[in-house]
């Protein structure tokens, strides 16, 4: 082989050698890319299931504080309205004793101004005979 053809041929052997490692850097550089884009889409993944896991909780948390505070609002109703019923029905009662009183008081009234008329209307005729 003539000597210039030999060297263009070693010339066109080292460009493709340097197309090979172009091309291979290149691909290996694309792929590092699309590792590393994956990566970071692996980790937005990651980092929204954990967001939505907080909040999940954090709802629950919610739900159950609003839920108790619902429990605990309906027994202080039901004490409060037990209260006030008890107080309502101590205070009748204390009328209707109050009512029975005055009603004893009056007959007693009664009652006794009867006996002190019979007892004048008595001495008066003790007088008289």
């Amino acid at each position: 082989m003539h000597p210039r053809g030999e060297r263009r041929v070693q010339q066109l052997y080292q460009q493709v050698l340097a197309s090979r490692i172009i091309q291979r850097r290149y691909r290996g550089y694309l792929a590092r890319k699309r590792v590393n884009s994956m990566k970071f889409e692996l980790i937005v993944v990651y980092v929204q299931s954990f967001i939505r896991m907080f909040l999940a909780k954090s709802q629950k948390l919610r739900l159950k504080q609003e839920k108790f505070s619902v429990v605990v609002q309906k027994h202080l109703r039901r004490y409060l309205a037990k209260k006030v019923y008890f107080e309502l029905r101590s205070q009748a009662y204390d009328l209707m004793v109050l009512n029975k009183i005055l009603m004893i008081q009056r007959r007693a009234r009664i009652y006794i101004k009867r006996v002190q008329q019979i007892m004048i209307m008595k001495n008066q005729r003790a007088n008289i005979i």
